[in-house]
């Protein structure tokens, strides 16, 4: 881009989209079945789900679902059990995120990640080597 006023426009929305698809702003279960091609091609994601599952994946911490809450119902408490009612952190990231992010995808988090720099190093090279835009 030529001006700043773009490349900062074009910048927010780089941002946003990646906020956006990698699970921050909405969680992956709640996109349109149409929308899940930006959650497979966005690299923030698999840093994320890379994230998530190297901190949490086999921490012992239990965790209460409060009496009538989305967790209470996924872990399907009943209410004998009102106050009583615990999971674990795997059962909680599973239920957070819809059993769409999983530990057994580490080797796709690191290969995708990998690939996307490649990408970037490439595409950033491209740019050097083919475009010369001066500010006159």
């Amino acid at each position: 881009m030529r001006d700043e006023k773009a490349v900062g426009a074009l910048q927010g929305v780089w941002i946003g989209l990646n906020l956006f698809y990698a699970g921050f702003v909405i969680v992956p279960q709640n996109f349109l079945p149409g929308l899940k091609v930006g959650l497979w091609i966005n690299a923030t994601r698999y840093a994320l789900e890379g994230i998530v599952f190297s901190s949490l994946d086999h921490l012992t911490t239990n965790v209460q679902a409060n009496y009538h809450t989305p967790f209470y119902f996924f872990l399907e408490c009943n209410s004998s059990n009102e106050g009583e009612c615990y999971g674990t952190m795997q059962q909680y990231v599973d239920f957070y995120f819809g059993g769409e992010f999983s530990s057994s995808n580490r080797g796709l988090d690191l290969g995708m990640l990998g690939l996307w720099n490649v990408v970037a190093l490439c595409g950033t090279w491209f740019c050097l080597k083919k475009f010369n835009y001066t500010n006159t």
